[in-house]
Order: C-alpha cells, then sequence, then structure tokens
C-alpha cells in the first residue's frame, strides 16, 4: 500500500524559485516510503524528510515551521502576481492565523500590486483570529492613505466593514488629518449604512475629523443623533470648538452641557476659561470659576493656570494675583501665566518683582519667561528695555531663539511701528538666527499696517532667498501685505505662484479686490476657487458683500445677503456690519442706516465693531441724538469698554459739537492706546483749540507711548487751524529726527497750511519745491486757499495752473480763483474761466446744507427743490437780518460772482443754504437747544458772520460743519478765531 507522507520542514532554496510553487500543498506518491519533495524546503538539505509511520492508515499531514516565515525578509526582486498567490496559498493551508509577520508581508505585496480583492480575502480570513489587532496596528502604520481607502472600499464590498471598524476608524482619522472631510464624509455614509455608528469610540472619531477638517456643523449633527453624549463626548466638541477658536460657540455648548446634568472633566474647564479669555468675558469667567470651586476641581494647577490667564486677559490683575497666590503646587506655566498678565497689561514693574520671587523660589525662568517681560515691553515701546532683556538673557545662558525675536518684532508690530520692527529683524538675522514663521508674519503685518511697499519687497526678497517658497503662512502674509498696499498685481503674482492655498489665502485675495473696488476680478477669483474645489465659506461672501458696499452698490449688497441662505450659509453680525462699514466709507451713509435696520429685522445683534460702524456713520452725519442713543446701547451691552467703540464716541461727540461729551468718554478709557489718544487730540484740532491738543499729546508722551503719522498729522492740523507757526515746525521737525515717522503728502499739505495761512505764502511755495514726495492736489489746494486769503492772484494763478492738470473736473478750484477775481472785479478773467468750464464740461457743485430735526433730515439748497417750510423760514430770517443790521451787520457780497448790484448779490447771500438751515433749526428746536448744522461746501464769509450775529441774539450754540473745517459759534464769537 502506497504511504503517502508530506515535507515536515520548508526552506525557500532560492528567491528565483516562487514559480515552481503550486497552489496546494505540495505532495508526490512514490513506491517507497520516503516522499521526495518538488523543492528541497527543509532546514538542511541532508534531514528534509521524515520516514512515514507504517502504521499510518491515512495521509499524515505535518505543517511548516516559522522559518518560511523568516524568509520573507529576504524577498528584494520583483515576483509575479501568481508567485504571490502560490505563497498566499500555502501560507492559508498552514493555517497560522499568528503569524502575523507573514499575512503582513502579503499584504504588503498586495497592495504594491494594486490588488486590493485579496487583501480583502486576507481580512476575511483572519476575521476571527486573536492577532487581527496587531496586523491591523502594523497596516495602519505602513500602508498609505490611498491604499487604506481601498481596502476599507473592498471590505465594505465584502460586507465585513461591521467586523473591521478599527480600519475605518483609522482611515477617517487620516481623513481628519489630511483635511479631506469629503472622503471623510463618504466614509461616515457607509458606517451608518453597516450600522457601526452606535458605537460611542466610532462617533467619536468622525466628531474630531469633522472638527479638523472646520466642518462643525456636521459634528454638530453627529453629536445631536447619538443616543448616549458621555462626558468624553461633550469634551470632545468643546475642544473643537476652541481649536477652531470659536470661543462664543464653546461657551453655549458648555452651558448646555451644564443644562444636560453632566460633569465637565479638569480639561474642558480650561478650555471653557481659555474661551472666556479671549472673549474678555468676565462675567462667565467668574461663573466658570465657580464651577470650578464648587466641584474641586482647583486642586489641579492646568486649571489654576487657566483662570489666572482668563483673569488677566480681562484686566482683573488683582483677582488672577489671588488665583495665583492660592495655588500651592506651581509649576512653571504659573509662574509665566502671571508674568504675562502683568506685562500685556502694562503692569511691569509687578511683572519683574514676580519675576524676582520666581527665581528665590527656586523656579528656573525659561525662554517663555523671558519672552513674557519682551512681549511686554515691546508693547509698551520700549526699545532700550527690549535690548536690555536680550543682554540679561545671554548674560543668565539662555540665548535668545526665534521665538524671543518673534515677541519683540509682534509686540512693536502691533503698535504700528515697522521701524523698530525691521531694526529688530535685521538684529535677529544678524545674531545668525533664523527666521520663524511668526517672526516673519509678523514682520510682515507690521509693514502691511505701516511701512512701505519697497520694505515690503525686502522682506519678499528674504523669504525667496531661504527657502520659505513653500510655507504658506509666509506666502497668505506676503499676499496680505501687497493687497493693503494696493499692490494687487504683486499680489495675484505671489497667489498665482503658491504651489499650495488654503481658504485664507484665497479670502485674502478676493477681499483685496473687492476692498480695492475691482469687484469684476473679485467674481472671476471666485469661480476659479470653486474649478479648483475650495469651496467659498462665509467670510468669502463677507468680503464681496463689502466690495459692494464700498463701491456704493449697497443694493447688490443686500441682494447678495439676501441670497446668502440659498448658498447654505446664514448672514452673520459680521455680513450685516461689512455692509454697514463699506456704505459708510463709500459716503452712502442713508444706506448704512437701512441696512442696521434690515439687520435688526433679521434678529442679529451688534456687535462692538457694528457698534462702532454706526457710530461713525453719525458722527458724518453730525447727528449728535442718534450717536448718544448708540452710546447708551453699547454701555446696557458693555460695549463700551472696547477701545474702538470708545474712540469712535470721541471722534462722533467731536465732530458733533460737542467737546465735553468726548472728554468724558476720553478720561473714562482704560489703558488708552495710540487710537484713544489720536481720537482725542483730532477732536481738539477739529475745534482749532490748538493749545489743548498739544496739552493731550504731551501726556501721552509722559506714559510713553510713541506718537504715529496720524498723530503729527492732528497735531499739524491743529497747530494750522490755530496759527501756531513755531509749535508745528516743532513737531514737522520732532517727526523724523526723533520717532523716525517719515513724512507723508498729508503731513507736507498741514504745513503748506500752516504757511500759507500766517502769510508766509513764498516759503510755502519753496517747501512745495525741496519737498522729497510729488505735490498732490490736497498740497497745491491748501495754498491755492492761502492766496485767496492773502489775495495774492498772480501765486493763486500760478497754483491753479498746476491743479488744473491735476484735476481738470473739480468745480472748487475754479470756484476759488473766481472768488479771488470777484473781488478784485475782475469780471473779463471770471468770464474766462467759465468758458474754459464749459468747453471742458466742468459743473459746479451744488452747496447744500442739512439739519436733523426729530429724526428726519430737512436739506437746504439754493437751487432745487425749496422746503415745504420755506415761507416760514424767509419770514424768521427777515425778521433775525433786521436785529443784526441793528447791531451794525452789513452783508459781505465778496462771494458773489456775478456782475450785478449791491442789492442783487445781498439777495444772494441771503438765500444761503447756511442761514436757511439755521434759521430752521430756530424755528423747530425748543428755547436753549444748540442747532447743528452740516455744510458740503467751505462756508462763505457773510454766512459765517451772519452765524457770529444769530448767536448773540438768540442765545443759542450754533455748531456748524461745513466742507473743511469746523466751526462752534457762541455769543457772537466762533472758535476758529475767524481763522478758516
Amino acid at each position: 500500500m502506497e504511504t503517502i507522507t508530506r515535507q515536515s520542514q520548508f526552506q525557500l532554496s532560492s528567491p528565483c524559485n516562487f514559480n515552481r510553487f503550486s497552489r496546494y500543498p505540495v505532495c508526490v506518491r512514490s513506491s517507497s516510503t520516503r516522499v521526495q519533495p518538488i523543492l528541497d524546503l527543509s532546514e538542511s538539505s541532508t534531514t528534509s524528510s521524515l520516514e512515514a509511520k507504517p502504521s499510518t492508515l491515512a495521509p499524515q499531514w505535518r505543517y511548516p515551521t516559522e522559518s518560511v516565515f523568516s524568509r520573507f525578509d529576504e524577498l528584494e526582486k520583483p515576483i509575479s502576481m501568481d508567485a504571490v498567490k502560490q505563497i498566499h496559498a500555502q501560507i492559508a493551508k498552514m493555517n497560522r492565523e499568528d503569524a502575523v509577520d507573514a499575512w503582513k508581508k502579503l499584504v504588503d505585496m498586495y497592495v504594491n500590486m494594486d490588488d486590493f480583492e485579496s487583501v480583502g480575502i486576507i481580512f476575511s480570513h483572519l476575521a476571527a483570529a486573536e492577532s487581527l489587532n496587531h496586523l491591523l496596528e502594523t497596516i495602519r502604520a505602513a500602508v498609505k492613505p490611498e491604499a487604506l481607502f481601498r481596502i476599507v472600499a473592498e471590505l465594505h464590498k465584502k460586507g465585513l466593514m461591521a467586523r473591521f471598524e478599527d480600519v475605518l476608524a483609522f482611515a477617517v482619522k487620516i481623513c481628519g488629518d489630511s483635511g479631506n472631510s469629503l472622503m471623510g464624509g463618504m466614509l461616515h455614509g457607509v458606517m451608518v449604512k453597516t450600522g457601526s455608528t452606535s458605537h460611542d469610540y466610532l462617533d467619536c472619531v468622525f466628531l474630531k475629523m469633522y472638527g479638523r477638517s472646520c466642518k462643525l456643523e456636521e459634528a454638530r449633527k453627529v453629536f445631536d443623533k447619538m443616543s448616549s453624549r458621555t462626558t468624553y463626548l461633550w469634551d470632545v466638541m468643546i475642544e473643537m470648538y476652541v481649536k477652531n477658536q470659536l470661543w462664543f460657540e464653546a461657551l453655549e455648548f458648555f452651558r448646555e452641557m451644564q443644562f444636560s446634568l453632566v460633569q465637565c472633566s479638569r480639561a474642558t474647564i480650561a478650555r471653557v476659561l481659555q474661551a472666556c479669555g479671549r472673549l474678555e468675558a468676565l462675567r462667565e469667567g467668574k461663573q466658570v470659576h465657580g464651577y470650578a470651586i464648587r466641584y474641586g476641581l482647583l486642586q489641579f494647577v492646568a486649571v489654576g493656570n487657566s483662570l489666572i490667564s482668563t483673569y488677566c486677559k480681562t484686566r482683573q490683575l488683582g483677582s488672577a494675583r489671588l488665583v495665583f497666590d492660592g495655588i500651592s503646587n506651581r509649576d512653571l506655566i504659573s509662574w509665566n501665566s502671571m508674568i504675562s498678565g502683568y506685562a500685556l497689561n502694562d503692569v511691569l514693574n509687578d511683572a519683574w518683582d514676580v519675576f524676582q520671587e520666581m527665581d528665590s523660589s527656586g523656579t528656573k525662568p525659561d525662554v517663555v519667561t523671558w519672552n513674557c517681560l519682551i512681549s511686554g515691553h515691546a508693547l509698551h515701546g520700549s526699545v532700550e528695555e527690549v535690548e536690555k532683556i536680550f543682554h540679561m538673557m545671554n548674560r543668565e545662558g539662555i540665548k535668545p531663539d526665534a521665538s524671543s525675536w518673534s515677541s519683540a518684532i509682534s509686540g512693536f508690530s502691533r503698535r504700528n511701528d515697522a521701524s523698530v520692527s525691521l531694526r529688530l529683524f535685521r538684529k535677529m538675522l544678524s545674531s545668525g538666527t533664523k527666521p520663524n514663521a511668526s517672526s516673519i508674519t509678523s514682520i510682515l503685518q507690521a509693514v502691511a499696517e505701516q511701512g512701505t511697499a519697497r520694505l515690503g519687497r525686502e522682506i519678499h526678497g528674504h523669504i525667496s532667498r531661504n527657502g520659505y517658497e513653500n510655507d504658506i503662512c509666509m506666502r497668505t502674509s506676503l499676499v496680505e501685505m501687497y493687497v493693503k498696499h494696493g499692490r494687487l498685481v504683486e499680489a495675484r503674482r505671489v497667489f498665482d505662484y503658491m504651489k499650495h492655498r488654503n481658504s485664507f489665502t484665497w479670502n485674502t485675495l478676493v477681499a483685496g479686490y473687492a476692498r480695492n473696488r475691482h469687484i469684476g476680478e473679485a467674481l472671476d477669483l471666485l469661480n476659479q476657487m470653486e474649478e479648483e474645489g475650495i469651496q467659498p465659506d462665509l467670510i468669502t461672501w463677507n468680503s464681496l458683500i463689502s466690495g459692494y458696499s464700498r463701491m456704493g452698490q449697497s443694493k447688490q449688497a443686500l441682494v447678495l445677503i439676501r441670497q446668502l441662505n440659498k448658498t447654505g450659509f446664514t448672514p452673520n453680525v459680521v455680513s450685516w456690519t461689512a455692509m454697514i462699514s463699506g456704505c459708510s466709507k463709500a459716503g452712502n451713509y442713508g444706506d448704512a442706516l437701512l441696512a442696521f435696520r434690515e439687520m435688526q429685522k433679521a434678529g442679529i445683534q451688534p456687535n462692538a465693531a457694528t457698534v462702532a460702524s454706526l457710530v461713525s456713520v453719525t458722527a458724518a452725519l453730525a447727528s449728535f441724538h442718534q450717536g448718544a442713543e448708540l452710546h447708551c446701547y453699547a454701555i446696557r451691552n458693555g460695549l463700551d469698554d472696547y477701545k474702538y467703540v470708545a474712540s469712535a464716541l470721541v471722534d462722533m461727540y467731536s465732530r458733533s459739537g460737542s467737546l465735553e461729551n468726548a472728554y468724558h468718554v476720553f478720561s473714562k478709557i482704560k489703558d488708552k492706546n495710540l487710537v484713544c489718544w489720536n481720537a482725542m487730540i483730532k477732536g481738539y484740532a477739529l475745534h482749532r483749540l490748538g493749545e489743548k491738543a498739544i496739552s493731550i499729546y504731551d501726556e501721552m508722551r509722559e506714559i510713553g507711548i510713541q506718537p504715529d503719522g496720524v498723530t503729527f498729522t492732528s497735531l499739524l492740523s491743529a497747530c494750522s487751524h490755530s496759527g501756531l507757526l513755531v509749535e508745528g515746525w516743532k513737531f514737522f521737525d520732532s517727526m523724523r529726527e526723533e520717532f523716525g515717522v517719515i513724512p507723508t503728502i498729508e503731513h507736507y499739505a498741514c504745513m503748506i497750511d500752516l504757511l500759507g495761512r500766517n502769510g508766509y505764502l513764498d516759503e510755502a511755495l519753496d517747501l512745495i519745491k525741496t519737498m522729497p514726495l510729488r505735490p498732490d492736489t490736497s498740497v497745491w489746494g491748501s495754498l491755492l486757499l492761502a492766496c485767496k486769503v492773502h489775495q495774492n492772484v498772480k501765486l493763486a494763478e500760478f497754483v491753479a495752473k498746476r491743479l488744473f492738470k491735476l484735476e481738470p473736473y473739480n468745480s472748487a478750484n475754479y470756484s476759488l480763483l473766481m472768488n479771488l477775481y470777484a473781488a478784485q472785479s475782475r469780471w473779463d478773467e471770471i468770464e474766462n474761466l467759465k468758458d474754459a468750464m464749459n468747453v471742458i464740461g466742468v459743473r459746479n457743485k451744488r452747496g447744500w446744507s442739512w439739519i436733523w430735526i426729530n429724526k428726519e433730515v430737512h436739506v437746504f439748497s439754493a437751487k432745487g427743490r425749496p422746503h415745504r417750510d420755506m415761507g416760514e423760514i424767509y419770514f424768521e430770517l427777515c425778521q433775525l437780518v433786521a436785529q443784526m443790521r441793528r447791531l451794525g451787520y452789513k452783508p459781505d457780497t465778496s462771494c458773489v460772482i456775478l456782475k450785478a448790484d449791491e442789492d442783487q448779490k445781498e439777495q444772494m447771500v441771503l438765500s444761503h443754504s447756511e442761514k436757511l438751515a439755521i434759521t430752521y433749526g430756530l424755528i423747530k428746536t425748543g428755547e436753549g437747544m444748540p442747532i447743528r448744522v452740516i455744510a458740503n461746501t467751505r462756508i462763505c464769509g457773510d454766512c459765517h458772520v451772519a452765524a457770529k450775529y444769530i448767536s448773540r441774539i438768540t442765545g443759542r450754540k450754533i455748531y456748524l460743519r461745513d466742507g473743511c473745517r469746523f466751526h462752534e459759534f457762541v455769543n457772537g464769537k466762533c472758535s476758529c478765531n475767524d481763522y478758516w
């Protein structure tokens, strides 16, 4: 009887002999009891077989040892698919599911050959094996994401997904890490179909995937459908909101968590406190503090550190110090948080005291500690102190790294001090420290806000030379820098060169086109964005809304807001604020107020930015009462603490003629920044109170705040309006020499105005000839106005010729020259100018004035539709003129450029819109109420004199803002001292 035996030990004699493998176990029938194998696969060729037992009645199968699996590591040369399948067949017959390395090698072979069906067969074979989890771990670490997705698809095809949730979960995690939310959503659909979404672990994986992909709405839907919401899942959701900087949503979710009676962990408390700090939500922070006390979470140092940070960011340094003193086991973060809080709130002496205490306690400061001090002094503008700290670090053996330099550069950048930021950046390079993304981004922001395009190009060159071309953050900052300088061609060039762009990059360029009124290019870019698979988000649409509004197309902006719902987005407070702000900057103040009413109808609550924009609108309209109402709203809702809201209120009250209220708001601002000081200086300048403006400037300098270009513009304007020639020259000279501020065209225009109004016309012309900048219309216009004041016809003609070339269609320049001719009865020259205007097509700007009474705007114009109460107005005005004549008033008809008799001229000046608006205000307002009028052109000499007489006769204050200046008439005197 023939006996069948099987080879008991296998050894691969050569990697080249795989093609000799059969699909089944190798055996050969023989007449002898020894089986001769086709392949010599034994450990030793001399001991390759075993004798069969004679008593065996059936074939005896002996299985191979581990040697066959160890030989997989020796495979180097490419092999065929048939050979791999032969190996697969032999391993499967061995029934060794625990041989993980062999199975992994086999999976790798199939993956490399793109045979995912066979991979699915392997997973199906090992579905019940105990070694499956280890195999999955090794595969997940080695297989590329694309291959893993193919494996998942094959498992789904075979109906095996319910058994391989770990593979699917890992694939979802890869989608989250790579931001591939489209593939992740498809996998989510697979899991729903297989019924695998009932496990908390898989739900958590999907939550994190959607969170990393910024698809928080989808994450919230997943969370809401969960039947069992554990503490961990609540924590995951809050963590996602915080990581995506959705601070308000994080607080709302935490409140919902409390209503669900779910106790949170210490990590969640730390994150919620972070959100409170970022929102400067002091009340909510105190509530979370109480929660931490109630549940005994203050024993954890991480919670205490977060409380310190929250109180510091809400400027509650006393509360922060109490928490700090209560921490018994302070760590390095505790010390750094307290030092940072003092430093960033400009309490630098206390910051150094804590630093000394830290050193005495035995805790060694690290780079972060020093960086906190550097950042505080940089924000304070103390260049010398920053350099001193760098020397101290070197002395202590701590070399300033890129983050140290970034702290300094970022601090001065936030102060809009581009010159110091750039100087520090150059020092960092000379020290051998390689800039990081933060330092380069900070210097680009400084250049974008205050510097010149030339400096920006220098930084651009450094980025290109040092291999940062592929850094998406730096490239995006470059795009933003060029956009803010209006260099859209350079911005587009950088954008097109980028290999990878995120949504922020796209939005930056879209916003740049929209802001510069290139709405067509913005729409083209939007289409390109969609073609490349980047879906526009709400930021994109808000940029377009702002662009339409800035272009004066407020109707299109409103239509876009209403259509947002169709695109899956809901217009938020930013959308409406973008429209209100854009209409304000376009001068469409009525449309801005209409947008605000639409916003209220939609149930959107205005935020601080909305209120600041609306206050600016009321300031432009000189609507004192509406501005005061907004002030009350800001106080009720805690928005008046925001510095930009307070600064807007200061500006509004100043432009509405209420300096007393402006200074009251200004004095209440805590930790005033440069914008607040500039607003108050500008207010005094507007009212020709040059000495008070200088006094505010001196106060600002005493507390160490550095002035910027805006500061000097307001100071020079104040000096010009007040006739302070010596002081004006001093400030102009100190700009560059003391503070490194390069004079701009606005500063030169102020100096020309200052010299011209003081009668130094030749000196003003010399300054224009020697200035390094090309004079523009503001410079020549200031000199032409001075020529009119001092009746210098010859120089006026010289200046007017330049203005006619620069802006041939501006009728104001022709009018000034004609007024000068009229004063000298040069009627022929006037007719020649009128003929020239007709040939060119220049139309005289229609003068109008308006006044706000009982929430209604009343407009007056000499040409146009008469007011409904015009008869009553002229009756009251004639009564006033009669009283004025008894006091010595004589009409000034020099502004009339028509050749007519004196009676006709007097009738013409009587109908000027300023007089009509003032008279109507006297009729319709109560006794003692101030009159506030706005005019679009410069007030003429006769209206100025008449307003002084009217204020004297009626005892009323009259605030009149014309196209150039602000006038406050009280008891027969004007705040400009007849110098306008």
